[in-house]
């Protein structure tokens, strides 16, 4: 069982779909019944360290394949999900008293879209919501039976008991607490129109958010209520937001663009805390097959500087593509 660490926020629900049974002669119902399965949620936030929570979310972060590899050949999902929950007064992570604590397990998950935000005096950080068939609540943490279910008939899975170990701070000399805005770095060509992002006159950069939706299509069949699969619906389209000070002004033209348009490539950087932002690469996301889709100027009185709004996407390809897509690499994998 693998322990999520700088969780910041976690949030769960579910909803439930039923058809009323009316019949002539009889305002009221005499049932609703439940037509399709539950649509559960969960949604965390944590902040980014070394790709070891992205690892156990279900991606790969080897820096050598596809991010989605795992989720494309099964690799890794479906999986369940714990939160563990100490009475008050008593911290989660070292809590010993079992007897005091209780568990909240979704069962099942698939991811549906993970996104990554740094900017200027913000500590850089993760977002992360997937989609599940079953909640379940527990008082105690030990020996548990399992959420996940039986997707053929619904029915919950029989034999298998999970326990929840001690929490931990997930500490250490090469953990990083937490990446400062100013161990962040952007690393791209001139991918823009009139802003510099290479040499002595590059644009200072305020933000980036990489963001990867996986919309999941239902698979169903007649003769069980469940859905069998949570398909990733493709194409799917990676996006890449940046804002950005124009600084110099580069040379190009939009009529020029638009004869040669070429695939374009960027780094973000999360670097391990050092004097000098010169530490380590902590996390890497390297974002390949960029397309500019709009780029925007904005400056009003008052304002520090003229900013630039670029709206990047890109498309995932198969788990082997490495020109398509993004690749992650964190020195926390496992």
């Amino acid at each position: 069982m693998l322990q999520f660490h700088r969780i910041q926020s976690v949030s769960h629900d579910f909803s439930i779909s039923r058809q009323d049974i009316i019949q002539e002669g009889q305002l009221a119902r005499i049932d609703a019944i439940i037509t399709e399965a539950p649509q559960v949620n969960i949604n965390t936030s944590w902040y980014i360290t070394d790709g070891s929570n992205e690892q156990k979310a279900g991606l790969v972060v080897n820096g050598l394949v596809s991010c989605i590899s795992g989720i494309l050949t099964k690799a890794s999902e479906p999986k369940n999900m714990m939160i563990l929950q100490s009475d008050e007064g008593n911290d989660a992570v070292g809590d010993t008293l079992v007897n005091s604590q209780s568990v909240i397990s979704v069962g099942n998950t698939f991811l549906s879209n993970i996104s990554w935000n740094a900017s200027v005096g913000q500590i850089p950080t993760c977002t992360a919501s997937w989609q599940a068939f079953n909640m379940k609540f527990d008082t105690g943490s030990q020996n548990l039976a399992t959420p996940g279910i039986n997707i053929v008939n619904g029915i919950a899975l029989t034999g298998i008991r999970f326990s929840i170990p001690t929490a931990t701070a997930g500490t250490g000399s090469n953990i990083p607490s937490a990446i400062k805005p100013g161990d962040v770095t952007v690393v791209a060509e001139n991918i823009a129109l009139g802003v510099s992002f290479s040499g002595l006159s590059a644009c200072p950069v305020q933000s980036v958010a990489v963001s990867i939706p996986l919309s999941r299509t239902k698979l169903n069949r007649l003769g069980s209520l469940f859905s069998y699969s949570l398909e990733p619906q493709f194409p799917v389209k990676p996006t890449v937001s940046l804002q950005v000070y124009q600084n110099d002004l580069r040379n190009s033209s939009l009529d020029a663009a638009i004869c040669n348009d070429p695939f374009v490539n960027l780094d973000v950087n999360f670097l391990n805390p050092a004097c000098g932002g010169t530490g380590s690469p902590s996390f890497i996301i390297r974002c390949r097959g960029l397309k500019l889709d709009s780029q925007s100027f904005s400056n009003s009185v008052g304002s520090i500087a003229k900013t630039v709004d670029l709206s990047f996407s890109a498309s995932l390809g198969a788990a082997s593509d490495l020109a398509n897509g993004i690749i992650l690499s964190g020195q926390g994998r496992f």
